[in-house]
């Protein structure tokens, strides 16, 4: 049993430990109990070999698509997957919270030929915009995707950084704090404590992981901020870069892999909810 289920990883910059286990209770009271599976992610046990006439779907993103909010039988790519096996498809989910496009990007070249995955599914929310530019994410133990003439490069100077994640002292705490529920909950509020001080409320921004729609202009900006608000040159970076990423990830999937790539903008602000494809046939 593993209560602290967070790990460095030195393609994605963090990811979570195998059959650990999560604990999730919400300012009302709903508490929910999940278990990651072999592969570490917040979904059922599946192999890696599919039988032939499967049809795989892989799900890529952040908290949304992680979920641990709710049990797995609620999740969408759950409940997408138990009314469509009948037609014999097969979803995957690989959200990790706090994941940027890009970082669901790289975690996909690691699993989308390991799964012989068919579809890629990747759920965009607003705050991804922000989540790979550093001066907004405010980590530095991540990568970040660079602009580099007409390509999308890496970053890695987080490597660097997670190094100290090796040395014999972080390993013995992170023991600790792995095997033990008391270590665990003492960690994770220190770290609460020093990210956002002393709350004595949640708020509906909070409980919905939602962004600001109005921002003191004295402050920097947060993830928390909706694009709107940020300065002209800031957005049309950040715009630039989500469609490199996603171009760049749907070229892959499509020449490369023969994957079909599809993306799903989710917004916490409007109702809307649109779909984008592109297919190869193969």
């Amino acid at each position: 049993m593993t209560f602290n289920y967070a790990l460095g990883d030195s393609l994605t910059g963090f990811g979570y430990y195998p059959n650990s286990i999560s604990y999730y209770r919400n300012d009302r009271g709903d508490f929910v109990k999940r278990r990651l599976n072999q592969w570490g992610y917040f979904d059922k046990n599946y192999q890696k070999q599919k039988d032939g006439d499967v049809y795989r779907i892989g799900f890529f993103g952040d908290s949304y698509t992680q979920a641990i909010q709710v049990p797995l039988d609620e999740t969408f790519h759950f409940l997408i997957g138990s009314r469509l096996k009948d037609h014999r498809i097969e979803t995957l989910s690989f959200g990790v919270s706090g994941f940027s496009a890009y970082q669901s990007y790289l975690n996909s070249t690691r699993w989308s030929e390991f799964f012989d995955l068919d579809l890629i599914v990747y759920v965009f929310c607003e705050n991804d915009l922000g989540d790979q530019i550093k001066t907004i994410k405010g980590i530095d133990v991540i990568p970040y995707p660079i602009i580099q003439g007409n390509e999308i490069v890496t970053d890695e100077s987080f490597k660097q950084k997670i190094k100290y994640k090796s040395r014999y002292h972080y390993k013995f705490f992170n023991y600790l704090t792995s095997k033990f529920l008391v270590f665990a909950t003492l960690s994770q509020r220190i770290k609460l404590l020093l990210e956002y001080g002393i709350k004595i409320k949640v708020t509906e921004q909070d409980r919905e992981m939602g962004v600001n729609n109005d921002r003191d202009s004295s402050r920097p900006i947060t993830q928390g901020d909706y694009p709107s608000l940020w300065s002209d040159s800031l957005r049309k970076h950040a715009l630039e870069l989500e469609c490199r990423i996603l171009s760049k990830w749907s070229r892959e999937a499509i020449f490369a892999s023969r994957l079909h790539f599809e993306r799903i903008l989710h917004s916490s602000s409007n109702a809307c909810l649109r779909s984008e494809s592109l297919h190869k046939d193969g």
